[in-house]
C-alpha cells in the first residue's frame, strides 16, 4: 500500500506518522513498514535511488526485515471431535430431561438413608448400653477376667468333685453304721416299749413319707398346670402370625427345679430359637403365672409394666400379644415404638398411626378394658449427638 502517494497518512520508523509536502504524511526511513514499502515500490526511500528486484540494493533492504513467521493453518481438523460431541449429546438428552425427577428421588433416598442411619446409631448405642450393663452385672471387664474366672471355676470343680467323692464315702459309711445302730436299738428296746407307741411311730413314718410324695406330686401338678396354661398363651400369641413356634415344656433339673424349653412337633428340642420365639416364650410364662393365680387376685395387684417387649415381633404377633396381655392383666403399661408412621411435615420424626391404633383399640375394648395411648414426642433439632438438650413431651393421642 502506498501511503505516500494515495493516502493522507503514513507511519514513520517508530510506527508514528509525520507530515510531508502538501499537508500529506509519509513514513520516515528506517522503520519496518518503510522497508516493506521500499520493496513494494522497488525504491530506496532513504537515498531516493532505484532498488529493482534481484539487485544488491533490493536484497540489502530485504535482509533488514525480520524472518517471517510461518503461516499457521487456520482450518484445523475437528471433525472427529464434533462427531464425538454429537453422539455424546444423544446419550445425555434423556438424563437432562429426567434430571429434576432424579434429583428429587435422590433427595428422598438421602432423607430415608439419614433416617435409617439415625435409627441404627440409636440401636447401636442401646446395644452398647445393654452390653455394658451385662459386663457390669457379670463383674467382667477384660478378656483376662474371663480366663481367670474359667481357671478358678475349673479349680473349684476339681476341688468340689474330690470333696463330693469323699463325702459320699463318709455318707455311705455313716448310713451303714446308722442301720446297724437302729437294728441293735430295736432288739434292745422292743421288749420294754409299748406296742401302741411302735404302731404310732410306724404310722408317723408313713405319714412323713406320704406327705413328701403328695408334696412332690402337687408340685409336679402345679408345674404341669403352668406348662399347659403357658402353651395356651404361647399359641394365642403366635397363631395368627403363621410362623413356627413349637410348644413349651418344663424340664426338671438335677437340683429339683424346672427349666422351660421349646420343642417342635416331632418332640425334638429347638436348639436355635430366634429372638421372637424366645421373647414370646418368656412372656407366655409370665402370663401363665398371672392366669394361674387369678383366684388370688394377682392380676389386680400386679400390673404388667414392660419396655419394648414386642420389638422383635411381626405386626400380627404384636397385636396378638397386646390383646392377650389385656385379657390377662387388670392393668398394663407397655412402652413401644410400634404403631408409628413417618411425619411428612418434620424431618426424622414420627407421628402415631391413628388408623392402626384405632383398630387395636377396638380389639382391646372387646375384653372389657379401657384403652388409652400417650405419645412421647421429641422436639425438632434434637438427636443422639446433643442429648444434653433432650426433652420429651408426653401427648395424649385422641382416638375419637
Amino acid at each position: 500500500m502506498n501511503f505516500a502517494s494515495g493516502g493522507q497518512f503514513a507511519p514513520d520508523r517508530g510506527g508514528q506518522f509525520r507530515p510531508v509536502k502538501g499537508g500529506q504524511f509519509a513514513p520516515e526511513s528506517g522503520g519496518q513498514f518503510d522497508r516493506i514499502l521500499q520493496l513494494d515500490q522497488q525504491t530506496c526511500l532513504v537515498c531516493n535511488r532505484p532498488a529493482k528486484k534481484g539487485t544488491p540494493e533490493y536484497n540489502s533492504i530485504q535482509e533488514l526485515l525480520p524472518e517471517l513467521t510461518k503461516v499457521i493453518d487456520s482450518k484445523p481438523d475437528i471433525e472427529s471431535d464434533l462427531r464425538r460431541l454429537w453422539n455424546t449429546s444423544f446419550s445425555m438428552t434423556d438424563k437432562f430431561g429426567n434430571a429434576e425427577t432424579e434429583i428429587a428421588e435422590s433427595i428422598k433416598d438421602r432423607d430415608k438413608l439419614l433416617l435409617n442411619k439415625t435409627k441404627l446409631e440409636e440401636e447401636i448405642k442401646r446395644l452398647d448400653a445393654d452390653i455394658n450393663n451385662e459386663i457390669l452385672n457379670s463383674g467382667i471387664d477384660r478378656a483376662t477376667d474371663i480366663v481367670s474366672m474359667a481357671e478358678v471355676t475349673n479349680q473349684d470343680i476339681q476341688n468340689y468333685s474330690r470333696a463330693k467323692g469323699r463325702l459320699e464315702l463318709e455318707q455311705e459309711t455313716i448310713e451303714k453304721d446308722l442301720k446297724g445302730v437302729d437294728a441293735r436299738l430295736k432288739q434292745l428296746s422292743v421288749g420294754n416299749i409299748d406296742p401302741i407307741f411302735l404302731q404310732k411311730k410306724e404310722l408317723l413314718d408313713e405319714l412323713v413319707e406320704l406327705t413328701a410324695r403328695v408334696k412332690e406330686k402337687q408340685y409336679k401338678g402345679l408345674v404341669q398346670q403352668l406348662e399347659k396354661t403357658a402353651n395356651l398363651h404361647f399359641e394365642n400369641i403366635n397363631r395368627l402370625s403363621g410362623a413356627f413356634h413349637g410348644k413349651i415344656k418344663f424340664m426338671e433339673t438335677t437340683g429339683g427345679g424346672y427349666l422351660p424349653e421349646n420343642f417342635n412337633e416331632n418332640g425334638q428340642r429347638v436348639t436355635n430359637p430366634n429372638t421372637s420365639q424366645t421373647s414370646s416364650l418368656k412372656l407366655s410364662i409370665i402370663l401363665a403365672i398371672m392366669t394361674a393365680n387369678k383366684d388370688r387376685g394377682y392380676n389386680n395387684r400386679y400390673p404388667l409394666i414392660a419396655d419394648a417387649p414386642i420389638s422383635d415381633f411381626d405386626p400380627l404377633k404384636k397385636k396378638s400379644f397386646l390383646i392377650e396381655a389385656a385379657n390377662t392383666f387388670h392393668q398394663s403399661i407397655v412402652i413401644i415404638y410400634d404403631f408409628l408412621e413417618g411425619d411428612t411435615e418434620r424431618t426424622n420424626r414420627f407421628k402415631p398411626d391413628i388408623e392402626k391404633i384405632k383398630e387395636l383399640k377396638n380389639e382391646i375394648e372387646k375384653t372389657g378394658k379401657k384403652f388409652t395411648v400417650h405419645y412421647l414426642d421429641i422436639p425438632d433439632g434434637i438427636s443422639t449427638t446433643n442429648r444434653s438438650e433432650l426433652s420429651v413431651k408426653i401427648k395424649p393421642v385422641n382416638l375419637i
